[in-house]
């Protein structure tokens, strides 16, 4: 424990009673001050003078005295070492506020910088864009059954086919706030239904194929006829045909499409809106359909062709961007909108649209990450000649 220091009245007392016994270094070791200082202290109080060796009479002290001097000698150089250090380390904290201080003395005052309300020249143009697959409307998923929550029957297949129609025109209605709308692109992407390419499928689907495909057309036909009702926007359809839809064991490398019963599906849609002038239907050319839109190509895929992903590392990002920097490398597509994979993903080169059924037996039996039901919707704006707003569309059951 730190001695409390003695007071100036206590040093004059010590000085005064031991001023003829003790010598200046004595003295000045009891009250902690130098021969100098007890002798100037001495003279100030009026005290005679009388003659000093500068030698400490140790032979005056007794032994316990002298340890007693010792260990205060010792004590008053520790602290004076103890002291040395913490004036360092305020020097230097002195230094750094300085510094401080000689930097805020440079700094300008606050100017504020006028901000103007931005007057509209009118609205420039965008497209919509709305992405449509994986809907696997007859698969049931029953919660308790799969690891993650989920569920999923042809009721909640119907109750998120309106959710999502209704979540295209609130973003368009929303994006229109800052730009002009004319034109929506709607791709049908493909797997709007399981099939029975698997002999598992008939214990988990609630229709056969064929009912399967008119209930995605019916629940297809209704949304684009309440989009056609809601807006005056014309609608360009773009579509592919999936993998779950075809007739043959396997996948067919060309000629899918007349294997494939969704080719029913989409010739249903044509017939049906044969007389609508704001809808136009895009057929692909072997597995890529194309729209161009401001002069910029962009390309529509199922995205079951040409490349393997196995739920890696990386995700999708490596294994999409090497097949489409191989595959269409030459063809000056500004990007490639593909589904299959059930995941929604962004990137500069691709747009892997998500699934409306949502994790599911295949998912959960395979590992793959979680990923909620979603479609997606984005646009392109005439003006800056790029994809802007990307977003999911989510369902809410």
């Amino acid at each position: 424990m730190k001695k409390q220091a003695i007071t100036s009245k206590e040093v004059a007392s010590i000085i005064k009673k031991n001023w003829s016994s003790k010598s200046f270094k004595e003295i000045g070791l009891m009250v902690k001050l130098s021969e100098d200082a007890v002798r100037g202290r001495g003279r100030r109080m009026g005290l005679p003078a009388k003659p000093q060796t500068g030698k400490v009479s140790i032979n005056r002290l007794s032994v316990k005295e002298q340890v007693k001097l010792d260990k205060e000698a010792i004590h008053n150089k520790v602290e004076k070492a103890d002291d040395a250090k913490k004036y360092k380390e305020l020097l230097k904290d002195y230094k750094k506020l300085e510094q401080v201080a000689s930097i805020k003395e440079q700094v300008e005052d606050f100017k504020p910088v006028k901000i103007e309300v931005k007057k509209s020249s009118g609205k420039s143009e965008a497209t919509a864009f709305a992405l449509a697959s994986d809907w696997h409307v007859e698969q049931t998923v029953r919660r308790g059954e799969i690891l993650h929550n989920n569920e999923y029957n042809l009721e909640i297949a119907e109750k998120r086919s309106k959710q999502f129609f209704q979540g295209v025109l609130t973003m368009v209605r929303e994006a229109e706030q800052n730009v002009q709308i004319n034109n929506l692109v709607l791709w049908l992407g493909g797997d709007f239904i399981t099939g029975n390419i698997h002999v598992e499928f008939l214990r988990i689907c609630s229709l056969g194929p064929a009912q399967a495909i008119c209930f995605a057309r019916n629940l297809l036909i209704s949304g684009i006829d309440f989009l056609l009702k809601e807006t005056t926007m014309n609608i360009t359809i773009p579509y592919n045909h999936g993998n779950h839809a075809r007739i043959t064991d396997n996948t067919w490398k060309s000629g899918e499409e007349d294997n494939s019963l969704e080719y029913i599906l989409y010739d249903d849609i044509a017939i049906h809106f044969k007389n609508e002038p704001r809808i136009k239907m895009v057929a692909p050319h072997g597995s890529v359909a194309t729209v161009e839109v401001y002069g910029m190509k962009i390309g529509f895929a199922h995205g079951h062709h040409g490349f393997r992903y196995a739920d890696g590392v990386g995700g999708l990002y490596i294994p999409v961007r090497k097949y489409i920097m191989r595959k269409f490398r030459n063809a000056n597509y500004e990007f490639i909108c593909i589904g299959h994979y059930h995941q929604y993903v962004q990137d500069s080169l691709f747009l892997c649209n998500g699934s409306m059924i949502g994790y599911d037996q295949y998912s959960d039996s395979c590992g793959f990450s979680f990923a909620p039901p979603s479609q997606t919707f984005f646009l392109i704006e005439e003006k800056r000649k790029c994809r802007t707003v990307t977003r999911p569309i989510l369902f809410d059951d």
